[in-house]
């Protein structure tokens, strides 16, 4: 098996490049907790994290649709299939 060292970018779309269209979601506290520390932590918003999400699902749907597969690599160096449905 060939070890690809390549790294891809992705949910890397300037958000005030791109007119936005306000929408309203329902979401669990949970869901709205996990936002608010990930905005903090990457130092921006709600709406922001969000966006990159979006655009991150997108493309991991397209790579496992076009045939590809996703894997996450442990700390110990085990590799791991993410399976999405």
């Amino acid at each position: 098996m060939k070890k690809s060292t390549a790294t891809t970018e992705v949910g890397d779309v300037p958000s005030d490049a791109l007119p936005v269209v306000k929408t309203t979601v329902n979401l669990t506290p949970d869901a709205i907790n996990a936002l608010r520390e990930l905005a903090t932590a990457r130092g921006t918003s709600v709406a922001e994290v969000i966006r990159r999400a979006i655009w991150i699902e997108k493309y991991l749907h397209d790579a496992v649709k076009s045939g590809g597969k996703i894997l996450v690599q442990d700390p110990d160096k085990t590799m791991k299939e993410l399976v999405l449905r």
